[in-house]
């Protein structure tokens, strides 16, 4: 996609959001969208029943482990590609509709040759000048309108309904929007990784996918009593979207690890049955989060090792989706590696097929793949998912400045609080107010 296209498709929308709310018999004012529903966007295991159990012990409740895996192995050996998938959005609220602008990236380690194209990274909306991708993407833009009455006639690439085909409204969620269109263009990613794969040569290597977040995200949303049924039904159709990606993949012998950071709010160790007489033994009874005990467990009876991660025992976690499986790692910062905290905590997530295939394909564990791309590398997070995580902000960026832009072209007004937003960006990277709306 050109500039020049790109600059015609956001015209459009613009030009579609003022005609069709410039007819509509009434507009909503300040409407509410209920953002401050978290309970509805939570991962439903950090909120659920009691539905985790000890899948696989370990000998200790964080066991050390070498970063390294064995040298028979494919990872040790440089014939695994693995990529990383992440997305990034932005929101900008007018008078006549919300808009949620996503983007999408996915980072490869070493280029996929497919049909006389080597795929070195994906990303969607394709910001010149991009990547290509196997696959088109789907809608990058969702508008929210805050009038009752006629549907704007938007370009391609955008959308006003949900993935379920339910109408957008001012009593949407925006937080709920952005969800669903991130995970929508992470779907797709991996949806052209696995065409990459089934497309390249024979003998061009192994590719394992980390994932930025849970492999299968199941809001609260999608089981809690009293949630809008559109939102149960996107979710349903996300879920079963992600589902069949990753059996995809799978069925090609690629594995999906899912890398979730933020674990503040999981309390899977202490659900978790056949877990509890390890965390009486080591920390006494106590309710906590998993974050809170995997440090109080680092500390507290953790054998230490130097130059090695620590890894606690893989859980069973079943919901709706099915049943997936989940590990902690602890890795300790090195020297020379600034952050907050001595450690950094993350939860690997991953279906029994995903790791069948890495004990079998790979030879190694999932948290071999989570260490070839990020501790061996130098890093204490995967660098493919920074670069992807880099690489969907700015494309999300760049597509809601262009947004404001053409917003401001057409007489209608940022709110307040997507101004203030916008401010404190610029005042982040420099030139101001004016200079976001001219990046």
């Amino acid at each position: 996609m050109s500039v020049h296209a790109l600059s015609r498709l956001l015209r459009r929308t613009v030009e579609a959001i003022a005609t069709a709310s410039a007819g509509a018999p009434r507009l909503v004012q300040s409407p509410l969208r209920l953002s401050d529903l978290v309970e509805l966007r939570a991962p439903l295991e950090d909120l659920g029943p009691d539905t985790v159990r000890v899948h696989e012990q370990t000998p200790h409740l964080l066991s050390p482990r070498s970063p390294a895996p064995s040298r028979r192995s494919p990872l040790s050996r440089g014939e695994t590609v693995i990529a990383g998938v992440d997305s990034g959005s932005r929101a900008l609220e007018t008078p006549p509709a919300g808009i949620a602008v996503a983007a999408v990236a996915a980072t490869l380690t070493a280029p996929l040759a497919r049909a006389g194209l080597r795929v070195e990274a994906i990303l969607w909306p394709p910001i010149p000048p991009a990547p290509t991708a196997p696959l088109a993407g789907p809608p990058f833009i969702r508008v929210l309108p805050n009038w009752e009455g006629p549907e704007p006639e938007l370009p391609e690439f955008a959308a006003s309904t949900n993935p379920a085909g339910a109408r957008y409204g001012p009593e949407y969620s925006m937080a709920q929007a952005l969800d669903e269109a991130r995970v929508t263009l992470e779907n797709w990613a991996l949806r052209s990784l696995a065409a990459a794969v089934e497309s390249a040569p024979p003998g061009e290597g192994r590719l394992a996918v980390l994932v930025d977040g849970p492999v299968l995200l199941v809001p609260g949303a999608l089981e809690r009593p009293g949630s809008p049924p559109a939102y149960r039904e996107a979710w349903e159709r996300l879920l079963s979207e992600r589902l069949a990606a990753v059996e995809r993949l799978e069925a090609l012998g690629v594995p999906v690890i899912g890398v979730v950071k933020r674990v503040s709010r999981s309390r899977l160790l202490s659900r978790a049955r056949g877990l509890e007489g390890r965390l009486e033994a080591c920390l006494g009874p106590l309710e906590a989060s998993d974050e809170a005990l995997i440090h109080r467990a680092y500390a507290a009876c953790a054998r230490r090792a130097p130059g090695r991660i620590y890894r606690s025992p893989i859980l069973e976690v079943r919901s709706a989706a099915g049943s997936k499986l989940a590990e902690y790692l602890v890795v300790p910062r090195g020297k020379w590696q600034v952050g907050p905290g001595s450690v950094v905590i993350v939860r690997l997530e991953y279906t029994p097929g995903s790791l069948e295939l890495v004990r079998e394909h790979l030879r190694a564990e999932p948290y071999h793949v989570y260490a070839r791309a990020s501790v061996l590398a130098g890093s204490v997070q995967p660098l493919v998912i920074a670069a992807s995580d880099r690489r969907a902000r700015t494309a999300a960026r760049a597509v809601a400045r262009s947004l404001a832009r053409e917003l401001a072209v057409a007489g209608v007004p940022l709110s307040y609080e997507s101004e203030v937003e916008a401010r404190i960006e610029a005042l982040r990277g420099g030139g101001g107010w004016r200079g976001w709306l001219e990046a």
